[in-house]
């Protein structure tokens, strides 16, 4: 079952020594590829971190990289310079979001996913993958309706869908079946996020708004006021939801790794 990993480019110039010995031990795991996130707030600085990352990953480690693009506040412009330089650096593949919606910012032209889907798509021969949420997206007026929009996303021209984190992986088969019903037939691969401490199970419950499942609750019960024991537990959680997935042949696992070489390398079975 093929396995992609997801990274997030150093934050300052001194975290690039540090973030090489991160990117030799990923390369050891040999995954079918490497995606390199915006980091935060999309800046100048964040993107040409995220592209020397890409590089890095491409053309040094040769493991095959795949490029995140926000569009919501992109201009055509900016999104042909953009794929000019993964043009440069041999990078095909981009996973085309929307982004979040900050207040203090304007929407240019790509006001959905499938606008800069379309555009990515005319405007040469890259791999394009997109979002998808088991649970259904936040701002969706109904599951039926999130379905409706991801069909779209496929029809312009993604290839593959990536899910966004989720706890239990019946939600994960669910919608599976369902996006099969609705004659969505591209892979669909799932997302998972290790459990590696109780911030993180805060952030996905307050900010993205998922649900814990009663065995995490009982994790969070029991070793909350324990880093290391909830770690442990954290990191057995996900080896179990990994294993069902794989029983269940899921199209591929998507990791999001956090930088986290020695959490990812005991998942991979490598510890």
């Amino acid at each position: 079952m093929p396995f992609s990993l997801e990274i997030v480019p150093p934050s300052s110039p001194d975290k690039v020594s540090a973030y090489e010995k991160i990117l030799a031990g990923l390369s050891d795991l040999h995954p079918a590829s490497v995606a390199v996130t915006l980091g935060a707030g999309q800046t100048v600085t964040a993107m040409e971190a995220s592209l020397a990352t890409l590089a890095r990953v491409q053309n040094q480690i040769d493991l095959p990289a795949v490029a995140h693009l926000t569009g919501l506040y992109e201009t055509k412009t900016s999104v042909n310079a953009f794929l000019e330089r993964l043009r440069a650096i041999n990078v095909t593949q981009v996973m085309a979001l929307r982004g979040d919606y900050q207040s203090d910012r304007q929407v240019r032209d790509f006001l959905h996913a499938s606008d800069l889907i379309t555009y990515i798509k005319s405007q040469g021969d890259f791999q394009i993958s997109a979002a998808c949420y088991p649970a259904g997206h936040a701002e969706a007026d109904s599951l039926a309706a999130d379905l409706q929009y991801l069909k779209l996303k496929v029809a312009v021209g993604a290839e593959q869908l990536v899910s966004q984190v989720f706890f239990d992986n019946q939600v994960f088969y669910d919608f599976t079946n369902r996006a099969q019903v609705a004659g969505i037939n591209v892979p669909i691969v799932a997302g998972v996020m290790p459990i590696l401490s109780l911030h993180l199970i805060e952030i996905l419950t307050t900010k993205m708004g998922l649900t814990l499942t009663p065995t995490l609750k009982r994790l969070v019960s029991k070793y909350g006021d324990d880093p290391q024991a909830f770690r442990q537990a954290g990191l057995e959680f996900t080896q179990r939801q990994i294993e069902d997935l794989q029983t269940h042949q899921v199209a591929g696992i998507h990791l999001f790794t956090m930088n986290d070489l020695a959490a990812t390398q005991a998942l991979c079975g490598l510890d």
